[in-house]
C-alpha cells in the first residue's frame, strides 16, 4: 500500500456562528471563486464547507473568538464518513478536519460604529495550530 498526502487550504468567511459539541467545534464557511465562462463573462461561484476542530481546549477557545461573517484561513485534511440518514438511506459526508485556524481581516461593519470588542487570539489559552493527535484513519 502506498502512502499519500492530503492537505486542504481554505480562505473564506463563516456562514454562521460556530457550534460546539463536546470536544468538537463545527464551523460552516463559504469560499468564493471568480472565473470566466466560455463566453468570456465573469461568473462567481460559492462553495460551502463543513470544518471541524478537534480538542476541547481548542474548540472552546475558538468558539469564544469566532463569529458569523469573520474571515478565516483554515488548513487541514479531508475526512469522509458514511452514515445512515433518518430515511434509512446510506449517505456520505466530507468535512475538513482543521489543523490550524488563522484569523484574517476583521469583519466590516455596516454602520459608522466600530464592531463590538472581542478577545484577541492572543487572549486564548490554546495555540490553534499544530497536531491534534493521531490520525483516526
Amino acid at each position: 500500500m502506498s502512502e499519500g498526502y492530503c492537505r486542504v487550504l481554505l480562505f473564506g468567511a463563516l456562514g454562521r456562528d460556530p457550534e460546539i459539541r463536546g470536544a468538537t467545534l463545527r464551523i460552516n464557511m463559504v469560499t468564493n471563486e471568480r472565473y470566466k465562462d466560455n463566453s468570456g463573462s465573469w461568473q462567481e461561484r460559492s462553495e460551502w464547507h463543513d470544518v471541524v476542530v478537534l480538542g476541547q481546549n481548542r474548540a472552546e477557545s475558538l468558539a469564544r473568538l469566532l463569529h458569523k461573517g469573520d474571515r478565516v484561513f483554515v488548513e487541514g485534511s479531508l475526512r469522509t464518513t458514511q452514515f445512515e440518514a433518518r430515511d434509512g438511506q446510506k449517505r456520505k459526508k466530507t468535512e475538513i478536519v482543521a489543523n490550524s485556524v488563522m484569523f484574517a481581516e476583521p469583519r466590516r461593519s455596516g454602520g459608522s460604529s466600530p464592531p463590538p470588542a472581542r478577545p484577541s487570539p492572543s487572549d486564548a489559552s490554546e495555540d490553534f495550530s499544530g497536531d491534534y493527535g493521531p490520525d483516526p484513519f
